[in-house]
């Protein structure tokens, strides 16, 4: 009786849960803000007594093709950290299991309660927008290209203010070219954000996921959109401050070129090292001109590094599945764009998969959960959980 009691609360309240991950995720920056650490641990809890209560959930989620890809990965991506060079983070199992119950908290709001779904994009907005106005706020309501410094602001970083500026601006679209005078208003509030912060990893995110959204679509104004979706930003620039162009463009790579080549070669110095990679508890920190580089600014470089060669095509394979399907399903939108806008912009700048909970991967790994459980699995033995009786 309990054990039904158990399970029936958890698959009513799933989308609870999940807001509990996505609103902390947004702002955490580091356990500083003990309420994240806490309620990560508490439902990471919550979902593993859930397994044990409920093993069928197992056998469901098997029947998806997208986490028959990722379960490879992820238990791969665990047992690299045996031959880890220089462990530094004691807490990467925690949150890879961590990941493994978000995992299951999608599943179980795309199949217990879809209609909530909504709720999730307009807590994404809600919670979003309230974070960039806070950011501003700290900071005086000064519009400098980086108005938000490193731990003095919700965010620790002003990149993380672009790419959540960028998944707004996909959530308010909705897969829909068609805007209402108040979401205009709004569109322009989140890709002022986005340049004002200088944030090209941002721009880029919104640039590919608005393209892919428009080339989905069936229309004839297809070209015209797509100029339209290119030229507004620079438009945009020169209205707000002109100079914020320039002192995007300026920035130039920030090193990345050599800081790719470095690691690409530390990640092929050996036939070991490129098949299976260095593990993943191995420190990225690298030493350039007297600077400490924390990561790639490349979450495939990343993946290569640590998983080698192997680690980095499981992802792609289970990568690419997800984003062909998820394209041929209409109920995968809005996340789908954002899961192409993020997948393009991680190339050049990401520090690593499983660094959730944090700013960046929110706006990622939900939305690549949601458009992989948008999928429905295609094995004839599968029983939808929202028809069946739980006990």
């Amino acid at each position: 009786m309990m054990k039904r009691y158990y399970s029936r609360w958890i698959e009513k309240h799933s989308w609870l849960l999940l807001l509990l991950l996505v609103v902390p995720g947004l702002i955490y920056t580091d356990d500083n803000y003990k309420i994240v650490t806490c309620s990560y641990l508490l439902i990471i809890s919550f979902i593993s007594l859930y397994w044990l209560l409920n093993p069928a959930v197992i056998k469901n989620l098997a029947q998806f093709r997208g986490v028959q890809l990722f379960a490879p990965f992820l238990i791969y991506s665990l047992l690299s950290i045996f031959w880890s060079t220089n462990g530094y983070a004691a807490n990467v199992p925690v949150r890879c299991l961590g990941m493994s119950a978000l995992l299951t908290l999608c599943y179980l709001v795309i199949y217990h309660k879809p209609e909530k779904l909504p709720v999730i994009a307009n807590t994404f907005l809600v919670g979003g927008t309230a974070c960039l106005i806070l950011a501003m706020y700290q900071q005086g309501l000064g519009f400098s290209p980086h108005f938000v410094e490193m731990g003095h602001a919700v965010f620790d970083h002003h990149v993380y203010i672009a790419w959540l500026a960028a998944i707004l601006l996909l959530l308010l679209l909705n897969g829909s070219l068609r805007l209402s005078m108040a979401q205009c208003a709004l569109f322009c509030f989140f890709l002022g954000c986005i340049i004002l912060s200088a944030g090209r990893g941002g721009l880029l995110v919104f640039l590919c996921g608005y393209i892919s959204m428009i080339f989905s679509q069936e229309n004839r104004y297809r070209e015209k959109q797509v100029f339209l979706c290119l030229i507004l930003p620079i438009l945009l620039i020169f209205v707000l401050n002109p100079l914020d162009l320039l002192k995007m463009t300026n920035k130039g790579a920030s090193s990345r070129g050599e800081i790719f080549a470095i690691h690409f070669k530390k990640a092929t110095d050996s036939k070991s090292h490129f098949l299976f990679g260095r593990g993943l508890n191995t420190s990225t920190d690298l030493v350039i001109k007297e600077k400490t580089i924390p990561h790639f600014h490349s979450l495939y470089l990343t993946l290569m590094y640590k998983g080698g060669v192997i680690g980095l095509l499981l992802y792609l394979a289970m990568l690419a599945y997800i984003i062909y399907q998820g394209l041929r399903v209409p109920k995968s939108q809005p996340w789908i764009f954002i899961v192409i806008g993020m997948s393009v912009a991680l190339a050049v700048d990401a520090s690593d998969f499983f660094v959730w909970p944090s700013p960046l991967m929110t706006c990622f790994i939900i939305p690549l959960f949601l458009t992989l459980f948008s999928i429905p699995p295609k094995s004839p033995n599968y029983e939808n959980p929202a028809a069946a009786t739980t006990g």
